[in-house]
């Protein structure tokens, strides 16, 4: 069998131009954005969670509280498991389009101006 390849990924191994390169950039900066927006949420539902069972007198305030609880400990892996999703697939693409450089753009400029020249 040969090897996975994301469907996004280039099919022959390119090298990134610029703007490749700063878009993988901030999708890695979006990506770790994410995560810590799930990690927020997660935790303000733990300490929501914590809050109605420790203080709770009543019956549903601990019901409530208990589905605070496992609702934080899920988003927190949801949070995480996509978090890691989207980074190896990050990396899938990086390793397929090779190292940064700007061969294809120079190379692209020299056919743009020899088109042009005819």
């Amino acid at each position: 069998m040969g090897t996975r390849r994301h469907p996004s990924a280039p099919a022959a191994p390119k090298q990134i131009i610029l703007r490749d390169e700063l878009a993988l950039d901030r999708t890695h900066l979006a990506n770790d954005r994410t995560l810590l927006a799930y990690v927020r949420t997660a935790l303000a539902l733990l300490l929501a969670g914590v809050t109605f069972v420790y203080f709770s007198k009543e019956l549903w305030f601990s019901v409530v509280g208990t589905f605070c609880l496992i609702s934080g400990a899920t988003a927190l892996g949801i949070g995480v498991w996509r978090y890691r999703q989207m980074k190896s697939k990050l990396r899938l693409f990086s390793s397929a389009a090779g190292p940064p450089g700007g061969a294809d753009f120079t190379d692209h400029i020299e056919e743009v101006c020899s088109t042009e020249d005819r």
